[in-house]
């Protein structure tokens, strides 16, 4: 059972204004590399809370305020009070909702260590949709742990979710080997992966009656040996196949990879690339769902990233009523592309005119009678 306090703190602020070079904490202020290409990464501020489950009767966190009030410096302590088998928590409450597929993390230290990666086991990040839960990032093989800054101490906890959120929650406890205590500076959306050698602009997964396409495109790359496709079964990804890069180029590069044989069901993948000198970044995650029996195809949108127009078509196995509708990158509908009955067998097709609209990624969502379907997009002005 978790019981804790609520405080609140209502300020909103950007990484980009908080390069604190020579400071405590001295970001590097070019983000890019193989996450999507996107802005600097974001401070999350809303209403922060904590709270403790059963097993943690003494467990506390002090100063929790720190850790939603878009301050770098300061920060809240999560405290196990030496019973590391408990679970202590912090969460923050935010003013808006935060988009699927966005990078989510938290900035953290453990005073007088490093925390391993060994040991993510005993950290979880937690998203939430008005009080709901949506999904539990947790363990090596699904959060990435860095260092930041010129203490190196302070690391960043961080993950890339697959739904919507407008809540997200640092849990600590329950593994044995952890520090008694965490440090939580504050949460942020947008990746904190800097300075990466290949800049990935789109990557996509499309699946059909035969299995799943994965695309993605490089504006450029530099010493890329290439990029290892990978799986995620229970909550580890696992390798299965390897895609050999270009090497260093400034030219726009395409890759696609078909992976058959798999069940039914959500499936997560994400890139692994690697350099010819070993170092390696990971992806932002991307799903798809196959389904036996498809009852409706539908494409990728073509060309992806796009300027100003993008194409796609939808072929359906029976007449039914169907409804096309385009979401900005914070969930917002901006775009009604079709309402109506359409005819099976027939390759219907479609363009989504984004001239009037911002750059940044779209979600095409396609819903029927009893299916529903989608494609994200990528506008560059």
């Amino acid at each position: 059972m978790w019981s804790g306090t609520t405080e609140t703190s209502r300020r909103n602020h950007s990484l980009a204004t908080h390069c604190l070079c020579g400071g405590m904490l001295a970001w590097m202020c070019l983000v890019g590399g193989i996450g999507l290409a996107q802005s600097q990464p974001t401070v999350l501020t809303g209403t922060s809370s904590w709270g403790k489950d059963g097993l943690c009767l003494s467990c506390t966190v002090t100063d929790v305020s720190n850790v939603a009030d878009g301050d770098t410096t300061n920060y809240a302590v999560m405290d196990l009070a030496a019973n590391v088998l408990g679970l202590v928590y912090v969460q923050v409450d935010l003013e808006a909702v935060v988009g699927a597929g966005t990078p989510v993390g938290f900035v953290v230290e453990v005073p007088g260590s490093l925390l391993q990666e060994s040991l993510l086991a005993g950290v979880a990040v937690s998203t939430y949709l008005n009080g709901i839960l949506q999904e539990t990032l947790s363990g090596g093989g699904v959060l990435q742990l860095g260092t930041l800054g010129v203490s190196l101490t302070i690391q960043y906890i961080e993950a890339t979710t697959t739904k919507s959120f407008d809540a997200v929650r640092l849990t600590y406890g329950g593994l044995a080997g952890l520090s008694s205590a965490m440090y939580a500076y504050y949460p942020y959306s947008g990746s904190m992966e800097t300075n990466l050698p290949v800049e990935l602009v789109s990557f996509d997964a499309v699946a059909d009656a035969r299995g799943v396409w994965l695309h993605w495109a490089t504006l450029g790359e530099v010493s890329n040996s290439g990029f290892e496709v990978q799986h995620r079964v229970g909550d580890v990804f696992e390798a299965m196949a390897f895609v050999e890069g270009a090497g260093t180029t400034t030219e726009a590069r395409q890759y696609s990879h078909f992976v058959d044989g798999l069940p039914p069901g959500r499936h997560l993948f994400r890139l692994k690339q690697v350099d010819f000198d070993g170092q390696y970044t990971y992806s932002p995650v991307v799903e798809a769902h196959v389904e036996v029996p498809a009852r409706a195809l539908l494409t990728a949108a073509y060309p992806n990233p796009f300027n100003p127009q993008t194409q796609f078509s939808l072929v359906l196995q029976a007449d039914e009523q169907v409804r096309i509708t385009v979401y900005d990158g914070l969930g917002r509908r901006v775009r009604v592309l079709h309402e109506g009955r359409l005819q099976a067998g027939q390759m219907h097709s479609f363009t989504f005119e984004a001239g009037a609209l911002p750059s940044g990624s779209y979600m095409i969502r396609v819903e029927g009678t009893d299916f529903v379907a989608s494609r994200p997009v990528l506008l560059v002005k």
